[in-house]
């Protein structure tokens, strides 16, 4: 699957394995932005991305980005709950 964010990187996005879902649940409530981080990495196949470069790496939109990288809890879960249901990061 090739999406916008991603092919103007030149990369596609991956998907999460079970496994990796489930630390990012596991991980979450400790430390939502690094658990979502090491999830990104994946997905993104960036790992040694700070949380900056992931979201501006990620297929989504501006205000989007915005609010997660201010830390608004509400998009933070949104993302987390993408990232597990999907198994990706989607636009």
């Amino acid at each position: 699957m090739v999406d916008a964010g991603a092919q103007r990187l030149g990369r596609l996005i991956a998907r999460l394995k079970k496994v990796d879902a489930e630390r990012l649940l596991a991980d979450y409530d400790g430390d939502p932005i690094d658990a979502l981080s090491a999830a990104m990495r994946i997905a993104l196949d960036l790992p040694d991305a700070t949380w900056p470069t992931l979201l501006e790496a990620a297929p989504i939109e501006t205000a989007r980005r915005d609010k997660l990288l201010a830390g608004d809890e509400p998009s933070l879960d949104q993302l987390a709950r993408e990232l597990n249901e999907f198994r990706s990061v989607i636009p």
